[in-house]
């Protein structure tokens, strides 16, 4: 997982490719960053480790969580992803699955009505386990 991150805001974005800087552009596959020098610098293979389920729970928002959970009765791939947790101990963070659940619920989330929520930046913050 290629990540870039904003050097002034902190704002980390997972990206599909490793960052290449060409021209005052940072070409990322699935994005593209003008830099006129220094803005960004790429994120180097970070660890993803393994966190406990709670931990992994209060990286999400209250509301995040709470929209998730209403929306799982009508949404079969939200409701999928989150049984799995329901039954984990562990969560392990370098998975594609999870990364993919993970994205998939802020989408959701975002697009039930946490409409500000930026879900590149949310998703890289849940990933370096930052708790909410």
């Amino acid at each position: 997982m290629a990540q870039i991150r904003n050097i002034i805001s902190g704002d980390i974005y997972v990206v599909a490719q490793t960052p290449v800087y060409t021209g005052g552009v940072w070409e990322c596959g699935d994005q593209r960053f003008v830099d006129d020098g220094g803005g960004y610098t790429v994120v180097i293979d970070p660890i993803l480790p393994t966190i406990t389920k709670t931990h992994f729970l209060l990286t999400f928002t209250s509301s995040e969580r709470v929209k998730a959970r209403s929306l799982r009765a009508t949404d079969p791939v939200l409701d999928d992803f989150w049984l799995i947790l329901d039954t984990a101990d562990t969560v392990n963070l370098a998975l594609p699955s999870v990364q993919n659940g993970i994205e998939y619920t802020l989408s959701a989330v975002k697009a039930g009505g946490l409409t500000t929520l930026n879900v590149s930046n949310r998703k890289a913050e849940i990933l370096a386990g930052t708790l909410k």
